[in-house]
Order: structure tokens, then C-alpha cells, then sequence
């Protein structure tokens, strides 16, 4: 068995059905509806938001909600409403608005059994949070958590879980974001070091100055390039490398990653679905680093270096069943594998999908 110390891969994985799954670009659309109780009977105050965007907003008297502004594309919607739980629906808008209600069952709180741990335990269960939920980049570091009383742990052999029954507040000074997160489940497995969280998350632009925006103008734009989202908008495009990205095939299922040395084409690799989707149909892990001076060479490695025992500085192995659109995104998925340099770069990094650098 390889020695994983010497990988240091801090492996981020992902076991989900469905993600958040919106648009980046303004359009004449609107998603609009009503939630009503099991009765029938509007529900006033209910959380409405499209996950992974800014777009949020609350229930009138008579239940509706709208979003206003939309381009076509896929949305995940979700709504929370306290003594109803969550409700999290897809939906896709092609050529006109589109109007969705939906009808919530009251049901009791499931609460986790309360685990008791010293002040101390629970400190460390905080700091290995922190470095696993949040990620370890500078902007990572920076980030605040203000609630976080709503956290709630255990803890079971090298497993440590969390869960929240409400929004984990999470400031962002080095991007200018205030993150909402509805963490339904997180664990860190020290064994493997290993991390699969699920959740819904809004973001809420930060009060500041002009001298202040400007600074995190220019932050976005470094947390942008190199990042996930960059890729998969530049693979579905088809054209990886002018935005600075070299794609190799994994060929081996264990570590040390073993690669084909020579970059591959997107078009090797993906396959179109339908005018808004593709998905990835070479299976296995991919390799990807984020050079442009390499990209404009379509670098290849030497025979002698295709052992991969260190990941490059912005070097990740990415591997997903999942569907890709345009803006960025990735749903449809039952396993996400991410490694590496997007690893490392988690909810501290993250910005909505409304994001275009300029």
C-alpha cells in the first residue's frame, strides 16, 4: 500500500445526488411560485433561495416568492421553512419563465442525539473543522464563523461529524462575502484524511468602502483563476488551453497517480448531452494543472515523470459522473473526487455562480 503521507493529496469527497446547479449571466427570465402547507394554506416567511447564488428571498403574506433576472440554464431551488423542514427541487429554464409551487409538510424537528464534550474537546473538534469545511488557503484562514453555537458534533473512532439545524454564518473579509450554509452533513476521516460534506450555501455581499471593494474586486478575480469552476467553464467551452489549463488522463486507481503524459483535448474527453450540458465520458481521474506558460506549450510530461508523487503547486485530480454546463457547474452526480490544489481550495474559496471576472 503506497504511503499517503507522501501524496499529501487532502482528498475532498463529495456522495451526493444532486448540486446546486444555477446561472452567471443576466437574462429576461423569471422563476416565481407559491409554497403552501400540507392544507393548501400560503406559507408566509419561508427561505427561499437558489443554491450556490446570491438570489435570495422570503415568502409574502400570500406565499410567493420570485426571481426576477434569469438567464436559461439550471437552478436547484431550495426552500426552509422552520417545523418544515428543507425541500430542494431542479429546475431548468429553456426558452420562457417558468412558475413552480411547491407544498410542504409540517413535520418534527429531527434532532441528533446531543453529544456532551468538554470545552476542551470541543476545540479541537473547531479547529479541525475549521481547516477541513473552511480549506487551508490564506483566504481560507481569514474566514470567521459567527455562529458557532449551531454546530453540532460527534465524534466516532477517527470520524468526526457535524451537522447544523439552521445557517452556519460564515464572513468571508478576503473576498467580501457573507456565506449562509445549511450543512446537512459533514466527516473527517483522520485515517483516510479525507472530507465529504453536503449543504446548501447563499452569499451576501459585504458592506465596505470603495477602496475596499476595489480590493476585493482583484481578490475574486485571483480566487477565480486556476479554481474548479474556472475549468469546467473553460472544458466545456472546449478550449482549456488559452485559459491556461493542461488536461492529462489518469490511468492507474491507486496512489501515487500514475498519467498518460501527454495532454488530451477536451473533445477527447467529454461528450455533449444536449445545447446546455456536457458530461465527461473518459471515467477514470483526471490530472490538471494550471500553468498558461505550460499551456501554450501543451506541455508534455517526460516518460520518467509519469509517476505523480507530488502534486504542482495548482496540480488536482478531478473525477466526476456527474453533468457540466457553461456557468460552471456540476449536478446530476453520485461521487465528485477532488484532489490536490482544488482540494485545498474549499468553502474559503468559494464565490457564486453570478461571478464573471472582468
Amino acid at each position: 500500500m503506497p504511503n499517503l503521507n507522501l501524496m499529501k493529496t487532502y482528498a475532498l469527497l463529495f456522495f451526493l445526488v444532486l448540486s446546486h446547479f444555477n446561472t452567471i449571466a443576466q437574462g429576461d427570465f423569471t422563476l416565481s411560485g407559491t409554497i403552501l402547507d400540507e392544507n393548501s394554506e400560503p406559507l408566509e416567511a419561508a427561505t427561499v433561495f437558489i443554491d450556490g447564488s446570491k438570489k435570495l428571498s422570503k415568502t409574502d403574506a400570500k406565499g410567493k416568492y420570485s426571481f426576477a433576472g434569469l438567464a436559461s440554464g439550471g437552478y436547484q431551488l431550495v426552500v426552509n421553512m422552520v417545523g418544515y423542514g428543507s425541500s430542494k427541487q431542479d429546475i431548468l429554464i429553456q426558452d420562457k419563465s417558468v412558475v413552480f409551487n411547491l407544498k410542504l409538510i409540517a413535520q418534527a424537528q429531527n434532532l441528533r442525539e446531543v453529544v456532551i464534550v468538554g470545552d476542551g474537546q470541543r476545540h479541537n473538534y473547531l479547529t479541525t473543522f475549521k481547516k477541513f469545511f473552511l480549506g487551508e488557503s490564506e483566504n481560507a484562514k481569514k474566514c470567521k464563523i459567527l455562529n458557532l453555537d449551531v454546530l453540532n458534533f460527534s465524534s466516532e473512532k477517527q470520524i468526526l461529524r457535524a451537522s447544523t439545524n439552521d445557517f452556519l454564518l460564515i464572513d468571508n473579509p478576503v473576498l467580501g462575502y457573507r456565506v449562509k450554509y445549511l450543512l446537512r452533513d459533514f466527516q473527517y476521516n483522520s485515517y483516510l484524511e479525507t472530507t465529504q460534506y453536503h449543504g446548501e450555501c447563499i452569499f451576501e455581499e459585504l458592506e465596505g468602502s470603495n477602496t475596499q471593494k476595489q480590493v476585493w474586486h482583484h481578490n475574486r478575480r485571483e480566487a477565480y483563476f486556476g479554481s474548479l469552476m474556472h475549468y469546467l467553464r473553460s472544458i466545456y467551452k472546449g478550449d482549456i488551453k488559452s485559459e491556461g489549463f493542461l488536461t492529462y488522463k489518469v490511468t492507474n486507481t491507486r496512489l501515487p497517480a500514475e498519467i498518460n503524459v501527454n495532454p488530451v483535448l477536451p473533445k477527447r474527453i467529454t461528450q455533449k448531452i444536449d445545447d446546455n450540458l456536457i458530461e465527461l465520458k473518459y471515467k477514470g481521474r483526471l490530472y490538471i494543472i494550471y500553468n498558461k506558460e505550460l499551456a501554450a506549450r501543451n506541455y508534455s510530461f517526460e516518460k520518467k515523470d509519469k509517476i505523480i508523487m507530488q502534486f504542482k503547486d495548482t496540480g488536482s485530480v478531478f473525477s466526476t459522473d456527474g453533468q457540466i454546463d457553461s456557468k460552471g457547474n456540476y449536478f446530476n452526480y453520485k461521487a465528485l473526487l477532488i484532489q490536490g490544489y482544488w482540494g485545498r481550495k474549499r468553502i474559503g474559496d468559494q464565490l457564486p455562480y453570478e461571478y464573471i471576472p472582468d
